[in-house]
């Protein structure tokens, strides 16, 4: 996902052209499909997941728009799209870590839970790896 952000960065940054436009569009479709992955897997933290998680994964969810529209803006001719573009990126990235964030929390929460419910002893793996280290 890194990589795809920065060279349509790039992309946005080239002089207008034939050759640019049809690079862009390619670029657009990667866009497409990569976000369509992660808003797909916030969806369903957003609809099974923890009060915490689920409201940070509808926050990245909403954070792939501005990216999209950016593009196409620019591709429809609208306006140059790289400025906004590469201003959706330092909020979008906030998001994704606060979702994986609270989600790794959550996860941790209900692992620690159902080991104490169980009678098991939370730490006895970080137990096991110091006793090991010594």
């Amino acid at each position: 996902m890194g990589e795809l952000f920065w060279v349509m960065s790039t992309a946005l940054r080239l002089p207008d052209s034939a050759a640019r436009g049809t690079a862009l569009r390619a670029l657009h479709d990667r866009e497409i499909a990569e976000y369509a992955r992660i808003r797909r897997c916030a969806r369903v933290v957003e609809w099974e997941g923890p009060a915490r998680a689920a409201g940070a994964a509808h926050v990245l969810q909403k954070a792939t728009g501005p990216f999209h529209e950016a593009v196409r803006a620019d591709l429809d001719g609208e306006h140059d799209g790289g400025p906004a573009f590469d201003a959706a990126h330092r909020p979008f990235r906030k998001a994704l870590e606060d979702s994986a964030d609270a989600a790794r929390t959550a996860h941790r929460r209900e692992r620690d839970h159902g080991q104490k419910a169980r009678g098991q002893d939370v730490l006895a793996p970080e137990r096991i790896l110091n006793t090991i280290r010594r």
